[in-house]
Formats: structure tokens, C-alpha cells, sequence
């Protein structure tokens, strides 16, 4: 699962408009992480 830092830089990520690529890697690089835990029927993960 997330931690809550991985989790702010999804959040954080999402609501900018301009990113580095290590920022673009590491996002994606998290959504992959937080799909294999997440089930469809799961709910969003809320903090």
C-alpha cells in the first residue's frame, strides 16, 4: 500500500499542469504500486 508522502505526490501530481520526467517516472511508477493493491470493487484510498 501508499504511504501517506506517496499518496501527497499523486494528489499533488494530478492538480499540477507542468512536470519533470522523474516526477512523470515516479508517478508512475506509484498508480502501478497502488492498482495491484486496489481491487475494482475498493474504493479510492482517503486519507
Amino acid at each position: 500500500m501508499l504511504n501517506q508522502k506517496e499518496y501527497d505526490f499523486i494528489l499533488e501530481f494530478q492538480t499540477s499542469s507542468l512536470h519533470r520526467f522523474r516526477e512523470i517516472e515516479r508517478y508512475a511508477e506509484l498508480d502501478k504500486k497502488l492498482r495491484k493493491y486496489q481491487s475494482l470493487a475498493d474504493i479510492p484510498v482517503r486519507f
